[in-house]
């Protein structure tokens, strides 16, 4: 996973990540990933550091359906979410998530005004 994710850094124009029912992507892939989302991260990395050529735009979907990241995980990607203004669908169905990773997600709805889409369903 942390060579995925460090591949994903040198190419800051992907637009769409599916990683749905990885059963080996846990909380500690979320981790590797989290840089990924977090938009003052993106805006540090020049142009010509990117081995797919130029281009500005971050992550927009990230899907993680049926892939165990837990409460822990869900709270990583919170973190890293405050401080996104790309992402617009963030899929975390059948993922493991506790309450206090629904909270910690919910915390993050109130400062993220680019996700459109945050599903949920079939977790704790």
């Amino acid at each position: 996973m942390a060579l995925l994710a460090q591949g994903l850094r040198q190419c800051p124009h992907l637009g769409e990540l599916d990683l749905s029912l990885n059963k080996r992507v846990t909380w500690r892939g979320v981790a590797a990933i989290q840089q990924l989302l977090d938009t003052r991260t993106i805006a540090r990395r020049l142009p010509e550091q990117s081995l797919c050529g130029p281009g500005s735009a971050a992550l927009r979907e990230l899907r993680l359906n049926g892939v165990p990241v837990g409460g822990a995980g869900a709270k990583l990607l919170a973190d890293a979410l405050q401080h996104n203004s790309e992402l617009q669908l963030l899929a975390l169905q059948e993922c493991d998530i506790d309450a206090a990773g629904a909270h910690a997600l919910g915390a993050m709805l109130r400062g993220n005004r680019a996700l459109k889409s945050l599903l949920l369903g079939w977790n704790r």
